[in-house]
């Protein structure tokens, strides 16, 4: 679906800005529970140390890592809701804007001065579109290479690449 107005185009790359930015929390909500991860391996790995003399001594180490560990992820899942709820909200408030500048400004469409600002603008507008299409995309990718989805993906795209052509270097003589 190709949009044809300034103010479409306007109202769909909020879409994509509200998209993105929801990637990029997520990207940050998925760092943090994979990082609680690895610090519980490593942390348990030390706790079954002989650096720790007692299993009772073990087993409190442990249980107050997880109990730090559920804190952090706890905290990171409520300050990513509520990212995601500003977001989201802020994103409804611009193109609540915008539907009303357009319902406001409909009577000078007809306008010459208009049409020739037109002219110039969707262009410009369908490229900064196609910049948060991309953008967005990016951060989709970094949201599954961050959680870790990305491997199989990898492998996929590795089998379809095309070998690269060896290519001669042709001296010439002097």
């Amino acid at each position: 679906m190709q949009t044809t107005t300034v103010n479409a185009i306007a109202i769909n790359l909020v879409g994509q800005s509200r998209a993105t930015a929801k990637n990029l929390v997520n990207a940050y909500r998925a760092a943090t529970r994979r990082s609680t991860k690895g610090l519980d391996a490593g942390y348990a790995k030390l706790a079954a140390s002989r650096l720790v003399p007692t299993p009772e001594l073990k087993t409190a180490l442990v249980d107050s890592e997880r109990r730090l560990t559920d804190v952090l992820v706890n905290t990171a899942e409520r300050v990513s809701d509520r990212a995601i709820l500003a977001v989201d909200s802020a994103a409804d408030w611009t193109v609540e804007g915008l539907e009303a500048f357009a319902s406001k400004a409909a009577w000078a469409d007809d306008l010459m001065v208009v049409g020739a600002m037109r002219k110039v603008q969707l262009p410009v507008a369908q490229i900064s579109l196609g910049i948060a299409t991309k953008l967005n995309d990016a951060s989709r990718e970094l949201v599954q290479r961050v959680s870790g989805q990305t491997a199989v993906k990898a492998a996929v795209r590795a089998a379809k690449a095309p070998a690269k052509s060896a290519r001669r270097v042709v001296r010439k003589s002097v």
